[in-house]
């Protein structure tokens, strides 16, 4: 076969040729795709494109490789390669053919061709002659290997950038593909990532910590626990269990952060305060265990409560953390915006109004603008007290009776006395997991902070204490959905203090139950040696009297002696008959001055009392208390001075005298009164409005007026009292102070503490009822102000009468005189005695 050598060369070059134009091809394909690769990562991982642009982008990337391929791979390999173009070539390298390589070829095919007539051994002669020759050059030097081989450089150097960055970072590589290829979802690592801080645990320094994440959709694959160890994010294992993972942390000696990273499923941030193991050396530690719960972008508030985010940054912190919200199950309803404060060391704060109802939100800051994750917040009824119940028990010393059990005070407040166990029942809305009653920092020794018993499925919490001081105190509660009730309400504590006895003494008739009160104890009064004194105390208490006694001495005496004194309790049918509030109790006492004796300074022996020595004593009571100790009270000082006949007749005799004085003023006063009606009532014809003052203004002095005569009234039946007991008066005398007392009560005698009986209350009466008819009935009150001037002129005509007969004691001023008059009053005594005998 003619030119067999050069067609096996030329059909050999053509398979190279094909060969290299398929390398070349797949080269540049390679190159292209790794270009776009690279190009996509890097755009994509710096601009975070959107699914839209990363679409686009895609299909330019696509477009690129179809057309590299299609140009550069399909196109060549698919156009044909003739012989003569492969001859041309080679004998482009091989100059010295001169043209007889593609002759050969030529004459070749001629001689193929039954209608070539041309001379057939000449064109063999030149097809051999040129395939000798041809078999001396290398007909392989037309195919450039150099070009193939620098076109695979690139594609090559690229393809290894691709390879390595897969090897270096799959993680990233995954996301890329996921981002740009299957055009999912999944969010570039970011410069900064932003974390909501969610709770906050306490570990101990000297022991590891586990933590155990409850999820339900834990599957058989690991997650990762990252958490930071000083300014670097280390990682541990979560490994898959029955309920979710399990990662077990190193000591830590600082306070850290860490987060969760399951099926590129990122939680939010929790807190770990270390603080110092208080566990002994020789005692097992135990891990410090820690529980989180997933999904976690679920957070239930109470309504009204303020929802305070704590936000972490890591990587770069950024300038502000933008706080996007929204009500939730509003249709169409943009998102606002809130910038979190920043407090230092990526950490930022954010506080929104008191929750009214449920929201959404997301945080975003720097290039952590993903959305993602959304935080649901569900806002409930936070747990309350709907109902207090309390019931008192009294200290047994009280005498009170304890809170029946179906009648309990339905409020918190308690006031109460000292030593009082109080017993309180609380029920709520929604059952509670966790009830606490807190007291005052500073009264924890007095009030400890304590839980509350839990009853009947959590709506129902029990507790007691002792009163013991004032405080308050309040009642926190944690409901069992997690809920708190952020503003609990406060409760007073009143002690009700037992007070110290009250106890005073009255001058009486007698030292018997029937004796008659005359006056309160004077501050001094003067008696004879030989006179008794008969004495009342009265003492009153909150709950009890257990001790009443007397305390005297005499003249300088240091010493007082004490002598106990018989208590006598008044009947409970009297009490309540004169309402009364507490405990009363009462004691009689007589002073025999005759029996009385008196140490001496600078003497040990006792003598009997004598003109011009003075007994002082004072009352003394003791409450029956025994939880904070007895209450005591002493009365003020008293003092009795022992005088002789003349000096006490005397006495007697200025206070007569001095109550005289005192009539004569009120006389005066009484008569001022009447003349202002009388004027009233002689020039008046209309009534005004300022004449209404005027009336009010003399019921007023009216009522004044019987107040005084009652005081002088006393003062007269206190100088009867001492007359009487000391026996110095006669039968006539006594009358005659016997009808001035009587008398005055005619004027004005007392039915209560505050109100009077007789012709004064009887003026002070009508002049009240003029003022309130005068102005609607002018002649009415007109008539009630004439019976008023009535009545006025009775009280001026007792008045004289009794300034008349305390007039007959002025002529005694000579001591002479009263010593003849106490003879007298001996010698009368005397007879009055025989005649009874």
């Amino acid at each position: 076969m003619a030119l067999k050598y050069i067609k096996g060369k030329i059909a050999g070059i053509r398979k190279f040729i094909r060969i290299l134009l398929t390398l070349e091809g797949s080269f540049k394909t390679i190159l292209t795709l790794s270009v776009t690769i690279l190009l996509s990562f890097v755009l994509d991982y710096f601009l975070h494109f959107p699914l839209k642009v990363r679409t686009v982008m895609l299909g330019i990337y696509l477009c690129a490789i179809v057309y590299v391929i299609a140009r550069h791979l399909v196109l060549p390999l698919t156009r044909k390669i003739s012989d003569e173009d492969i001859a041309l070539a080679v004998e482009k390298q091989n100059p010295q053919l001169k043209d007889r390589l593609i002759s050969a070829l030529q004459f070749s095919r001629l001689l193929d061709d039954p209608q070539y007539h041309d001379s057939r051994d000449m064109t063999l002669n030149v097809i051999e002659e040129t395939e000798k020759l041809s078999k001396g050059i290398n007909f392989f030097r037309v195919l450039n290997f150099s070009r193939t081989l620098r076109s695979m450089v690139l594609p090559i150097v690229f393809a290894a950038a691709v390879f390595s960055l897969y090897n270096q970072f799959p993680k990233l590589s995954g996301i890329w593909l996921n981002r740009n290829v299957l055009l999912k979802q999944n969010a570039w690592p970011r410069s900064t990532t932003v974390f909501l801080v969610r709770n906050e645990f306490t570990v101990y320094d000297d022991r590891s910590t586990e933590v155990n994440v409850a999820w339900e959709n834990s599957g058989s694959s690991k997650g990762i626990l990252w958490y930071k160890s000083s300014n670097f994010w280390k990682r541990a294992v979560l490994n898959p269990t029955e309920k979710g993972y399990k990662a077990t942390l190193p000591q830590l000696s600082k306070n850290t952060i860490f987060y969760t990273e399951i099926d590129d499923i990122v939680s939010s941030a929790y807190r770990l305060r270390v603080t110092k193991g208080e566990v002994k050396e020789n005692k097992e530690k135990k891990p410090n265990e820690v529980g989180i719960t997933l999904p976690d972008t679920k957070l239930v508030m109470s309504k009204g409560e303020r929802l305070s985010l704590k936000i972490y940054a890591s990587g770069k912190i950024p300038s502000g953390i933008e706080v996007y919200f929204r009500n939730k199950g509003v249709e169409d309803q943009s998102w606002n915006s809130e910038l979190a404060g920043h407090q230092g060391e990526g950490i930022f704060k954010y506080t929104f109004p008191p929750m009214i109802d449920d929201i959404e939100f997301y945080l975003e800051g720097n290039d952590d603008v993903d959305g993602l994750p959304v935080y649901n917040v569900e806002v409930l009824n936070p747990p309350t007290i709907t109902k207090s119940y309390m019931w008192y028990e009294y200290p047994a010393y009280s005498g009170l009776a304890s809170t029946e059990k179906d009648k309990p005070e339905q409020h918190g407040n308690v006031k109460a006395l000292q030593g009082t166990t109080v017993r309180l029942l609380f029920t709520t809305n929604i059952p509670i997991a966790e009830a606490n009653v807190l007291f005052p920092d500073d009264q924890q020794e007095v009030y400890p902070n304590t839980k509350l018993d839990i009853l009947k499925d959590g709506k129902l919490l029990a507790t007691s204490f002792e009163v013991k001081m004032d405080s308050r105190y309040r009642i926190t509660l944690r409901a069992k959905n997690g809920l708190r009730n952020t503003s609990p309400t406060s409760y007073y504590v009143r002690m009700m203090r037992d007070s110290k006895p009250y106890v005073k003494g009255v001058f009486t008739s007698s030292a018997t139950k029937g004796a008659v009160v005359v006056s309160g104890v004077k501050p001094r009064i003067y008696m004879l040696r030989t006179a008794t004194v008969p004495l009342r105390v009265d003492v009153e208490d909150d709950y009890g009297i257990s001790n009443i006694a007397i305390l005297r001495k005499a003249n300088k005496e240091d010493t007082w002696k004490r002598q106990p004194l018989e208590i006598l309790t008044e009947e409970e049918e009297e009490q309540q008959q004169k309402k009364r509030k507490g405990k009363r109790a009462h004691s009689y006492h007589i002073f025999s001055l005759e029996k009385g004796t008196v140490v001496d300074e600078g003497s040990t022996n006792a003598r009997k009392l004598q003109k011009g020595d003075v007994v002082y004593y004072k009352l003394y009571a003791q409450d029956n208390n025994n939880i904070s100790g007895p209450g005591t009270k002493e009365s003020d000082v008293y003092s009795i001075e022992i005088v002789d006949d003349t000096q006490l007749l005397k006495k007697l005799n200025e206070r007569l005298l001095e109550n005289k004085r005192q009539l004569g003023r009120i006389l005066d006063l009484q008569l001022t009164q009447k003349e202002k009606i009388d004027d009233f009532l002689s020039i008046s014809s209309a009534v005004e409005t300022g004449d209404l003052v005027k009336i009010h203004q003399w019921h007023f002095a009216q009522k004044n007026i019987s107040r005084q005569v009652h005081d002088i009234a006393q003062a007269v039946r206190y100088v009867m009292w001492t007359a009487g007991h000391n026996s110095i008066w006669d039968v006539f005398t006594t009358k005659k102070v016997q009808d001035v007392h009587r008398l005055l009560l005619d004027i004005a005698s007392p039915s209560s503490s505050t109100s009077f009986t007789g012709k004064s209350n009887e003026a002070a009466t009508n002049i009240i009822d003029a003022y309130k008819t005068i102005l609607n009935d002018a002649d009415k009150g007109q008539s009630k102000l004439r019976d008023a001037v009535f009545s006025q002129e009775e009280i001026v005509t007792l008045l004289e009468e009794v300034i008349d007969l305390l007039g007959q004691w002025e002529d005694l001023r000579v001591e002479d005189d009263i010593k003849r008059l106490l003879e007298e009053s001996k010698k009368q005594q005397q007879i009055l005695k025989s005649w009874t005998e």
